[in-house]
């Protein structure tokens, strides 16, 4: 219905396919989109609300909610959507690297060295958490502290899956010096 422009009558088919998978975070996307599209900003707040209620873990909502809170000046319920992406799911990296990402574009990389470090705490056999936590070391002015983790990827074995993670430490670690 969304392509035919029809958005009334997808809204009201996205949310029976909703209440049939209450756990399919695509079609909360849809949903909120449709609701965007008519014009209903109260109508994809509650949709976003009612996907973070029905699937917790579904961590682009709250992303979303963080960015309709801030469009609206609500900075504190923006932070708390933020911080929810953390606690949805404190153990999986998946959070940690969104709120990582949203606080270096926000220009706070000391925040986002905190998520950074918790992504390598939880997953310490994937790469891109440690690239990632060196970058940003750099970035805030801790060559040492970048150096060490850049020595670090370094002096491990890597799977074949990431590519030449290796390759990419060394001339991070080069650009250093």
């Amino acid at each position: 219905w969304t392509d035919r422009g029809r958005n009334d009558l997808a809204v009201a088919q996205l949310r029976l396919a909703r209440d049939l998978d209450p756990l399919d975070g695509e079609t909360h996307g849809l949903l909120v989109q449709a609701l965007d599209r008519l014009g209903d900003a109260k109508g994809a707040l509650d949709a976003l609300f009612a996907s973070v209620r029905l699937a917790p873990r579904n961590l682009q909502a709250y992303a979303d909610l963080a960015v309709r809170f801030d469009r609206v000046g609500d900075a504190v319920t923006g932070e708390r959507a933020r911080t929810n992406l953390v606690e949805a799911a404190p153990s999986e990296p998946e959070g940690h690297q969104m709120l990582a990402a949203i606080r270096t574009s926000a220009g706070r990389l000391d925040l986002a060295a905190e998520r950074w470090r918790q992504v390598v705490r939880v997953r310490p056999d994937d790469p891109t958490g440690w690239l990632s936590l060196a970058d940003t070391l750099a970035r805030l002015g801790d060559a040492a502290g970048a150096r060490k983790t850049l020595e670090h990827i370094l002096s491990r074995t890597w799977e074949e899956r990431f590519g030449d993670v290796k390759q990419q430490a060394a001339q991070r670690l080069a650009q250093l010096r």
